[in-house]
């Protein structure tokens, strides 16, 4: 489309917001194994849970995948045995796309093709769609634990968190708020009333 603001909202709730997420996250849980204030006690424990968080978007898919995976099997086998190939390729490619960091350049394709559109032309409206059904699983499955994890934290030391914390506390609110009215509008969108 030939709307600027089309693109640039697109660009920043679809690559950089999930992107700025993570690497917040990632620097979070970096900082709590290794503290910058001195006066600040190591917390491998919330490390560890603030990086594997991280992960709960590729694991959920995983467990989603081999379930879709054996009911399909115990279904079809003879249809399984002569596509098996491109039928587990799929499978795996569908868990890597929500691996962290590589979720977030799932939709710049996306993003480089609705550029190129015309105004006008349909196609735009169903690759925005396509790009809010990719960008889901971040943010309901990441970015909501992260934000109990980090807010439990600060609750239990009943002091300021760092800035990074900080930081991810505020993008993961963000990240939240913005896919839970984007599943609004594109469950108005799929189920009309």
């Amino acid at each position: 489309p030939d709307d600027p603001k089309m693109i640039l909202i697109s660009y920043l709730l679809s690559f950089v917001l999930p992107l700025v997420d993570v690497v917040t996250d990632v620097f979070t849980g970096y900082g709590y194994f290794w503290p910058t204030c001195p006066e600040v006690q190591p917390d491998p424990w919330f490390g560890r849970i603030t990086i594997g968080v991280i992960f709960l978007p590729a694991i959920a898919k995983m467990i989603q995948e081999a379930t879709y995976s054996l009911m399909f099997v115990c279904r079809n086998y003879q249809l399984f045995k002569t596509i098996w190939k491109e039928f587990l390729l799929t499978r795996i490619k569908n868990v890597v796309y929500q691996l962290p960091f590589i979720q977030t350049f799932v939709n710049l394709p996306n993003i480089v093709l609705l550029a190129s559109l015309k105004d006008g032309q349909p196609d735009a409206e169903t690759i925005m769609l396509e790009m809010g059904t990719h960008n889901n699983s971040e943010p309901f499955l990441e970015a909501g634990p992260q934000f109990v994890v980090q807010i439990y934290r600060w609750i239990e030391y009943k002091t300021l968190p760092a800035p990074r914390v900080l930081v991810s506390i505020i993008i993961s609110a963000i990240s939240i708020s913005l896919a839970a009215g984007g599943t609004f509008l594109l469950d108005r969108v799929d189920y009309p009333s």
